[in-house]
């Protein structure tokens, strides 16, 4: 019994997720769910998503403390009678 091995030269591209707006519309639906207070890094095939400073959760989720650098003066009069 004869058999042929076929082998095909496959180009194999990488989409980078992190930016939907360089994306085609063929591809769009791979385009990241990062939160908006995370940043985005593009990895072969995927991509990963981490919470900027401050802010904690996976990425996708990102809770903190947006006004934590706001300092609030408070002044206090005393009225004397």
């Amino acid at each position: 019994m004869n058999s042929k091995a076929v082998t095909f030269n496959t180009l194999i591209l990488d989409v980078n997720e992190c930016y939907p707006d360089q994306i085609s519309d063929e591809y769009l639906h791979l385009a990241h769910n990062c939160h908006a207070d995370a940043n985005c890094s593009n990895t072969n095939g995927s991509f990963h998503c981490t919470c900027h400073t401050g802010y904690s959760g996976d990425g996708v989720l990102c809770l903190g403390r947006p006004f934590s650098n706001i300092v609030i003066f408070v002044t206090y009069q005393s009225h004397a009678t």
